[in-house]
């Protein structure tokens, strides 16, 4: 499984992934508690400078219902794909094939192990994993979470890890 981890989307450092040109973005609790419409304008800000100022096609990439997910990219004006079937999705494919993208240029964001970072895999995109936004959520989810916890424990110590270890070098470097 290859993942990363970070807090927040607003965290992760994207010009790590140097061949990046698409960014998929799960919605429910990982730009929006899950099932609100509730995006704030430090977000759009955060889409429009990614989109617009980086260079990056955005898109929003949910199992969640198609008026939702249409009201979502109105609001940040990026492109959408509802009912992804995560992990089962074939529209990353498309991306793929169609599109005429190659792995390495994709990156999906998400909340959840089990199907936002196995859908990525099948497909051997890059994927970051990043805390949810609420704790509320379909009983399935939760019972998922129950299992995802180890990983992202695991995954969760790794960024702190690396992350001291970069502040020490950093700190040794300007001495």
């Amino acid at each position: 499984m290859y993942c990363e981890y970070y807090p927040t989307v607003f965290d992760i450092n994207y010009s790590k992934y140097r061949k990046l040109k698409v960014i998929l973005f799960d919605i429910d609790n990982t730009i929006s508690p899950f099932g609100k419409c509730k995006i704030n304008d430090k977000l759009v800000e955060y889409m429009r400078m990614l989109k617009n100022e980086k260079g990056y096609r955005i898109i929003l990439f949910s199992n969640t219902a198609t008026k939702r997910i249409i009201k979502f990219a109105k609001l940040l004006d990026v492109e959408y794909f509802t009912k992804a079937y995560k992990p089962f999705s074939r529209k990353i494919r498309k991306l793929l094939v169609q599109e005429h993208y190659l792995p390495e240029e994709i990156l999906f964001v998400g909340d959840q192990i089990f199907t936002d970072v196995v859908c990525a895999n099948r497909y051997k995109i890059y994927s970051v994993i990043v805390e949810p936004l609420s704790h509320l959520e379909d009983p399935m989810c939760m019972i998922r979470r129950i299992v995802e916890y180890p990983i992202r424990k695991c995954l969760r110590k790794k960024f702190f890890e690396d992350k001291y270890r970069r502040l020490h070098r950093q700190k040794t470097i300007s001495r």
